[in-house]
């Protein structure tokens, strides 16, 4: 085989190594995402994409796990199980969903559902601590309130709103934590851009 030949072989293989290894992630949905490595601590806005079932949530802490994130946190999946929701987020419509957590009694309490519009926010001191030791465990470590803002049909809702991530004050940021100084910022009460 000649060098140009071994070359183009040499490419190929990379290219379809490549391509299988991304086809066989896994987390299923891209519920890998995660915004942090524990609780995330800032609003995010956006089209509600999937919600885990605890299959999916069980892969997500294996490998979350696995990459050295969640350290701090049980490993007891019966926990989460238990007390915790995974729920998928697409702020961007150029970026892959973002995966948050909330308390399983908030979503028992005011269940989400696929393609409602929502928002993230962390839990703070305005939260009562959970008495439950499994909730509590992950209260302040993990989850966030997630809340719908519209339903999946109100289109006219969803207008009044901007997809992002924000900080506690309003202003854009990327999901890195980089300030966006020319992106739309919030009123952080009521999620709705300011112009």
């Amino acid at each position: 085989m000649d060098a140009a030949a071994r070359y183009l072989f040499y490419i190929f293989a990379y290219i379809y190594s490549f391509n299988a290894f991304t086809a066989e992630s896994p987390c299923p949905n891209q519920l890998c995402q995660l915004a942090a490595d524990g609780a995330f601590d800032k609003f995010v806005v956006g089209k509600i994409v999937h919600i885990a079932n605890d299959d999916e949530f069980k892969t997500v802490l294996q490998v979350a796990k696995q990459q050295g994130y969640w350290q701090t946190q049980p490993d007891d999946f019966s926990i989460y199980a238990e007390a915790a929701r995974l729920v998928s987020i697409q702020y961007s419509p150029t970026k892959k969903p973002v995966s948050l957590f909330m308390l399983q009694k908030e979503f028992d309490a005011a269940p989400l559902h696929k393609d409602d519009f929502a928002r993230y926010r962390p839990h703070n001191l305005e939260w009562e601590i959970p008495k439950s030791p499994a909730e509590n465990a992950l209260f302040a470590t993990l989850t966030g309130c997630i809340a719908q803002l519209c339903s999946a049909e109100d289109k006219l809702c969803m207008e009044k709103y901007h997809s992002g991530i924000f900080a506690l004050d309003g202003k854009a940021y990327d999901l890195k934590g980089n300030a966006l100084t020319h992106a739309t910022s919030i009123n952080p009460e009521t999620f709705q851009p300011l112009f």
